[in-house]
């Protein structure tokens, strides 16, 4: 599987299938193989699975003087960069989806669509608040305790379970909190208008301490609001059939 080396940093990512590329970003902790039930739209699409650096294979020297957000941006910069691609299809999971909005806020000509499952611009519910407080916490108390409670929610089955909480292990403490940390205090709101591609923001209906975010994006007439019944958080992983379908639609729309 390739690398993308740059600045220090050394970017792990799979690529599999072949036609519009989609590029997967994960939320901390996790890596590319919680996006591992999205594998089958393999034989419709080329899917770019990055490990993000701290995580999996990938590495970098952190940078406390920036937000890894920025980090994170740019290393997904250089893979499509190394790809030779023009354009691709972003596809991020809650706090991924930061990533994401922030790489369409910098690179808008890179991106020719946007899906993200569980979105917000920043942190403005007190249930997301107390996630984040959670994660923060446990990543640094018992990192392994986090990965089992993680991989056990977006799992389900032993082995989709043990495929992705043995992926966890790997990832970076400092990283991973970083993560977190830079994500729970970054506010995109000012800078939502200049997202103008085609956007889809996908929602699990009872996840109401996510959500509630969606108000922020519903004046936008580029961004689609879907609900999945009957899901909470867990979207691409829970409910992965509706989750994929709604990939494959918004992208034939395009």
């Amino acid at each position: 599987m390739p690398f993308v080396e740059f600045d220090q940093s050394s970017i792990y990512y799979a690529s599999i299938g072949e036609g519009e590329p989609i590029l997967f970003i994960h939320p901390p902790g996790l890596g590319h193989y919680v996006f591992q039930f999205q594998s089958v739209l393999s034989s419709r699409y080329q899917l770019l699975l990055p490990d993000l650096s701290g995580h999996g294979q990938s590495t970098s020297v952190i940078n406390y003087n920036i937000s890894i957000v920025d980090q994170y941006v740019e290393e997904i910069h250089q893979l499509i960069q190394a790809e030779g691609l023009d354009r691709v299809i972003l596809c991020a999971y809650s706090a991924g989806g930061m990533i994401a909005q922030s790489f369409c806020i910098k690179y808008p000509d890179k991106v020719k669509g946007l899906i993200v499952s569980g979105g917000y611009p920043k942190v403005d519910t007190i249930g997301l608040e107390f996630m984040y407080e959670i994660g923060e916490t446990l990543v640094l108390q018992n990192k392994n305790r986090l990965a089992q409670i993680l991989a056990y929610s977006n799992s389900n089955s032993h082995k989709s379970y043990h495929r992705l909480y043995t992926h966890m292990l790997q990832a970076n403490i400092q990283h991973w909190l970083k993560f977190y940390y830079d994500t729970h205090h970054l506010n995109l709101v000012p800078s939502i208008k200049q997202i103008q591609c085609p956007a889809l923001f996908v929602y699990g209906e009872k996840a109401d301490w996510i959500n509630e975010h969606r108000r922020f994006y519903e004046q936008q007439a580029n961004i689609n609001i879907v609900f999945v019944h009957h899901a909470f958080h867990r979207v691409p992983s829970k409910h992965y059939y509706a989750f994929n379908h709604l990939i494959t639609h918004f992208i034939n729309r395009l």
